[in-house]
């Protein structure tokens, strides 16, 4: 029973000591209940009917009230100043859960970096991509646009797919004289209109190129 007891109590003080809002909202409870019991007491003391006693109560009163209030005020404002100020400075309750959540972002973003780093490189090397399935059907307008969109569906992180609609331009030809489906990639602007961010050459083999 003493065991379990005492370990409650640290449970208790643990929460305590790394909740900040649950250690301001106790001292202010505890002001409330001082300012409470002193109204209680000094009526208390006030309606006695012997002036010495129901002077010397009262006067106790007030001091003692006294004395528990500045000792719970300064507490909270320490308590304030320790979770609320002194974190801006790089000290106080807050600094050693930023220092901790510092090193776990640096590790996150130095995993994310090297991911996207590895995604790009890949990216860069295939200047010629290929949509799956392509080859079973010939390739027409409507299909030289499924055939970009389907791809940047699949690899939304390759580049090129920084666009939000696709639609077919034109038939035209490549660098090379090859005939190609020129197909536009565009971006929403704010206003509802659209632009267009990027050009691709669909080929009559399924595979297509990024003019820009």
């Amino acid at each position: 029973m003493l065991v379990g007891s005492l370990m409650a109590q640290g449970g208790i003080i643990a929460t305590l000591l790394h909740n900040m809002l649950l250690r301001e909202l106790v001292l202010a409870a505890l002001i409330l209940l001082l300012l409470i019991r002193f109204y209680f007491k000094y009526v208390n003391a006030a309606t006695r009917k012997n002036e010495r006693i129901r002077r010397r109560r009262t006067r106790q009163t007030i001091v003692n009230t006294r004395i528990l209030l500045l000792v719970l005020g300064v507490a909270l404002v320490g308590v304030l100043a320790y979770d609320r100020v002194l974190p801006h400075f790089g000290y106080g309750a807050q600094a050693a859960q930023t220092t901790a959540s510092s090193a776990r972002s640096s590790v996150a973003k130095i995993s994310v970096s090297a991911q996207a780093t590895s995604q790009k490189s890949s990216s860069e090397k295939a200047s010629s991509v290929t949509a799956s399935s392509s080859s079973s059907a010939p390739v027409t307008e409507k299909r030289a646009v499924a055939i970009v969109k389907h791809y940047y569906k699949e690899h939304p992180n390759d580049s090129g797919a920084d666009v939000d609609s696709f639609s077919f331009v034109q038939k035209g030809t490549d660098s090379a004289g090859a005939p190609v489906f020129e197909v536009g990639g565009y971006i929403n602007n704010q206003d509802g209109s659209t632009a267009q961010q990027h050009l691709y050459y669909v080929h009559k083999d399924g595979k297509f190129d990024i003019a820009y």
